[in-house]
């Protein structure tokens, strides 16, 4: 996969998002395979702003144009530079210019997982470790507008590893749709 030179002004169909990459970090050929240099959470996404945005796009996520967003780099014409076009599912969260606070998308949830992930270089291939399926967490953040939604900001939750994530200082923050979280942890408060 060669990254094409593409410079040029695009209107977006409904599902999808035209996006400026600012940092779209590195990638390496090893033989025919192209993978990304970096094993960190922020390694496989790339730092973007929305030139034009799909009306679904815009509906169900928020979206508009000149938000500054994080991109999964493994999206479909992510390969594309400086301008990509996506669809507005693989946009992972907001952001700012300089990637110092990261929100929440309409219908996401960001997760403090009690454990970090542990990843592995596997041959030259980043890995992370799935032994267990599952995970505890606290939710830090969310942008759910629905009424009935049985989570809030400070509850523990079980939710699945392998979420997309995000690096904030020493904390990894895992983003996920709102429908993705398995169930809260009720603590028993001791009785006397």
């Amino acid at each position: 996969m060669n990254t094409i030179e593409f410079d040029k002004k695009v209107k977006c169909g409904p599902e999808f998002v035209a996006l400026r990459i600012i940092d779209n970090g590195e990638q390496l050929k090893v033989g025919n395979i192209w993978m990304l240099d970096s094993s960190d959470a922020n390694g496989r996404l790339a730092h973007c702003v929305i030139e034009d945005c799909g009306e679904t796009a815009a509906k169900e996520y928020g979206l508009k144009a000149g938000d500054y967003v994080m991109i999964d780099r493994l999206s479909t014409f992510a390969h594309t530079a400086p301008v990509c076009v996506t669809r507005y599912n693989n946009v992972i969260c907001l952001t700012d210019e300089k990637k110092t606070s990261f929100a929440p998308l309409r219908g996401m949830v960001f997760v403090e997982p009690d454990q970090k992930e542990e990843i592995s270089n596997v041959g030259g291939v980043y890995v992370r470790d799935y032994d267990e399926k599952l995970n505890l967490g606290t939710v830090t953040d969310m942008n759910v507008e629905d009424e009935g939604y049985p989570f809030k900001a400070g509850d523990r939750v079980m939710v699945t590893k392998g979420a997309d994530a995000v690096e904030v200082g020493d904390r990894t923050l895992f983003i996920y749709k709102k429908d993705m979280l398995i169930c809260k942890i009720i603590e028993e408060e001791n009785k006397k």
